[in-house]
């Protein structure tokens, strides 16, 4: 599958680490920076992305349930 997230960037923001989790499908580290405070689950990349779109394009079920439960932006667009 196709990556769009850098797997090794330095000094990666809370926000992209969310999307790289969502992109990977780990749940428990999405769950833990949203709930750490500090990251919407509507946090975008710099092309618009954000988790749902991660998540539901890799197939992640649990986490595109967790992000629509986060109340996401359904209707979140790519830029």
């Amino acid at each position: 599958s196709e990556l769009w997230l850098p797997s090794r960037k330095v000094n990666m923001s809370r926000g992209d680490q969310m999307l790289s989790a969502a992109q990977s499908g780990d749940m428990k580290k999405v769950k833990e920076i949203c709930e750490a405070g500090g990251v919407s689950i509507d946090h975008k990349d710099e092309y618009g992305r954000t988790a749902l779109l991660y998540a539901s394009r890799g197939g992640y079920e649990d986490v595109v349930k967790y992000a629509i439960e986060k109340k996401c932006n359904l209707e979140a667009r790519t830029e």
